[in-house]
């Protein structure tokens, strides 16, 4: 009896040994940062060379491969490896020849996805996509297309001394490199990577499925597979089901033609959301007579059928991580920044939103997005070990126009750096209202060539990082107070929020002076009177006047031709300007522009005006002005100028800093309004002191100002 366990024993390990062997090359310690990739934010191609006798493994395929990095560098954004395999006679790199590259179709491409690097020295695994079979009479050459690196830093992977030299060339540069022209080498390298290289017996079938593209509702889907290497015998199934049900399998026999194996998934199980699995499988005996037979499954397959909304894809594990990573899926929504905007992984990267939904767009095919215009993605749904989710596209992105841009989901900072609430709301639009400056005195928002991190804090001392403006804005004193649109996003740091202009930033003042209103009206003689008041004033130079006729802060012009002067004392002050360069049918925006003595600026409005002969026009545009006194005194009364267009109503709603709803005024129809408040909830009850927010909300427009309650 021992004896008969014995023999099974060795049986199986035997078996174990033969069906995966593992071949370790180079055991050095040199330090190298050209192979297998370049770093330092370059886009890197790489040929080097292992050598048959350092292998010697016949009748085998190459299943993975791994390289031993240093962890000098954590790189959760290296993107798009592109490793091939070949054969070559070619044993070292002439220092001669430039030009000696290897053909490109002595290679065959085994690998294409994101390769992450952590902190940590350690070997990475590549599981290749494709088997490679090694023929154990030429050398095996080795090719890598690497894209971009976050940053200048350099990984390094552990390597040794070759021989002979040069069994290794580089070639580095900015932009992409296309195998079918090569480029010329920066570097021939005698330091070959330390590796290991799996192989497994190609006895057993190689099934492969070719690429395919999620169905539209209640449509089939051709599924087309090649299998290889097979004897005998056999029959090739496909077997699905649906919504992660493994109890109600179908099974359904392959047929094949033109090479191929096909069969068709049927429409009534790809409706709009559905999740569908499938596995192809060889039955297979190698003689007929035999009742022996071996059973090989392929990899597990899955894709959404139909149109996908974002917010199915964006749902978790309860250990946080995504439910449906490597699913493929169709989804649509609008771009909400333009491409490569924050370019921290590649290019091709941007964020969509559908519904209350978004998910950034990453590497893969390339499109030119323009925020505002809505998209077709059909790609690959990945989670990264940061668990970033993102959709890795692998068919044509669809330009499907303009539409109107989503309104922002407001919260506060605790709400969007919570993981288990924030991770909801990553890639979609925000707003965050009343923050500052973390620390410092005086500070100028980055740019998109110094995007450095700007730290800024609520009331409760709650902080979240401000990154990527596009433009600079100017320099604020620390107490300068902000309210903020953006993209919500994530990286090693934590979450931050993505700035994708400067109409997405609003400095809200610093309380120096309280503005009571601000207005526009046509005079009868075809001018227009612009009139504000103040409640008081402190250490301010004065005011000028600003005019645009677009709602463009930016370029608009400085109306005023000196300032005027404040009065600066705690006493209501009325101001009054004319400005009869108008043009009649024109629509204008106003800001005023308050200057302090240090020469710290704020800006107030837009207000907005068409002149008509003789007639004032009702609003072109739905607009939100500021709510003035701010702050508000329990004894005193707060206005709020809205603006509502024609054809429109609007509502405003007063909320809480926790988010409470304390009074809602519905239907506000169009014209020009001033809306008050008594500082009173709906059930006639004082408040307490404390910030609120006015939210103002249309079919055009959607805005919110805050002021600060006292008693």
């Amino acid at each position: 009896m021992k004896r008969i366990f014995l023999s099974a024993f060795l049986l199986v390990y035997i078996f174990l040994l033969t069906a995966e062997v593992v071949v370790s090359i180079g055991n050095g310690n040199i330090n190298n940062n050209q192979l297998p990739v370049y770093g330092e934010g370059l886009n890197s191609f790489t040929q080097f060379i292992y050598l048959q006798s350092e292998l010697n493994i016949a009748d085998c395929q190459i299943t993975k491969v791994s390289f031993y990095y240093n962890g000098n560098w954590a790189f959760n954004t290296v993107n798009n490896w592109e490793l091939f395999l070949g054969h070559t006679e070619q044993s070292y790199f002439s220092e001669l020849d430039i030009t000696q590259w290897i053909p490109m179709e002595n290679f065959q491409l085994v690998f294409t996805g994101i390769l992450p690097l952590r902190n940590v020295a350690e070997w990475i695994e590549i599981e290749l996509d494709t088997p490679f079979v090694y023929n154990n009479v030429d050398n095996l050459a080795v090719s890598v297309q690497k894209r971009t690196f976050t940053g200048s830093a350099q990984p390094t992977f552990r390597s040794s001394t070759s021989s002979p030299t040069n069994r290794g060339m580089v070639s580095r540069s900015a932009f992409n490199f296309e195998t079918s022209t090569f480029p010329d080498p920066w570097f021939r390298n005698s330091n070959m990577p330390n590796v290991i290289l799996v192989f497994e017996s190609i006895t057993e079938p190689l099934i492969s499925v070719n690429d395919f593209i999620p169905p539209l509702h209640n449509q089939s889907l051709q599924v087309f597979a090649t299998v290889e290497n097979v004897t005998g015998v056999f029959s090739v199934k496909l077997t699905y089901w649906v919504n992660e049900n493994e109890t109600d399998k179908e099974t359904l026999n392959m047929i094949f033609q033109n090479d191929v194996w096909t069969a068709s998934i049927p429409p009534d199980v790809n409706l709009d959301g559905n999740r569908i699995c499938f596995k192809i499988s060889v039955d297979q005996t190698t003689d007929p007579d035999v009742a022996l037979r071996s059973i090989y499954s392929s990899l597990t397959h899955k894709y959404f059928a139909g149109t996908t909304l974002i917010s199915e894809i964006r749902l978790f594990h309860e250990d946080n991580t995504a439910k449906y990573n490597g699913y493929i899926t169709r989804v649509k929504g609008i771009a909400l920044n333009n491409q490569g905007a924050f370019s921290d992984r590649t290019d091709n990267d941007f964020a969509i939103q559908n519904g209350d939904s978004g998910i950034r767009i990453l590497g893969g095919l390339s499109i030119n997005a323009t925020q505002g215009n809505s998209y077709q993605i059909i790609g690959k749904i990945i989670e990264d070990v940061n668990k970033l989710l993102y959709i890795y596209p692998t068919s044509d992105i669809q330009d499907l126009g303009y539409e109107l841009a989503p309104k922002p989901f407001l919260e506060t900072v605790l709400h969007f750096t919570t993981p288990e609430t924030a991770k909801y709301h990553e890639s979609r639009l925000i707003g965050i209202s009343n923050l500052r400056l973390a620390w410092g005195n005086f500070w100028s928002p980055p740019t998109i060539t110094n995007p450095v991190r700007t730290t800024l804090m609520d009331d409760d001392f709650r902080v979240i990082p401000l990154i990527s403006i596009p433009s600079t804005i100017g320099q604020y004193p620390a107490d300068m107070h902000f309210d903020l649109v953006g993209i919500l996003g994530r990286d090693d740091n934590g979450f931050h929020i993505l700035i994708r202009s400067s109409d997405d930033f609003y400095p809200t003042g610093v309380l120096n002076i309280t503005l009571s209103s601000f207005t526009v009206n046509a005079t009868t003689d075809a001018t227009v009177q612009i009139k504000w008041t103040t409640e008081s004033e402190m250490n301010m130079s004065g005011f000028h006047l600003l005019k645009n006729q677009s709602n463009n802060l930016e370029n608009a012009t400085q109306i005023t031709n000196s300032i005027i002067p404040a009065h600066n004392n705690s006493n209501v002050q009325n101001y009054t300007f004319v400005d009869s360069n108008v043009t009649i049918n024109k629509e204008y925006f106003y800001w005023l522009k308050a200057v302090e003595y240090n020469g710290t600026i704020m800006h107030y409005g837009p207000v907005s005006i068409t002149i008509h002969e003789n007639i004032v026009d009702l609003p072109t545009r739905t607009l939100i002005g500021n709510v003035y006194p701010n702050p508000m005194l329990g004894n005193s009364i707060a206005h709020c100028d809205v603006s509502v267009k024609e054809n429109e109503t609007a509502i405003l709603k007063i909320f809480n800093i926790r988010g409470q709803l304390i009074l809602e005024y519905n239907e506000i129809s169009e014209g020009n309004h001033i809306v008050t408040w008594d500082g009173r909830d709906k059930y006639q009850q004082i408040v307490p002191a404390g910030v609120y927010f006015f939210q103002f909300n249309s079919p055009s427009f959607f805005g919110v100002k805050r002021m600060v309650f006292k008693k």
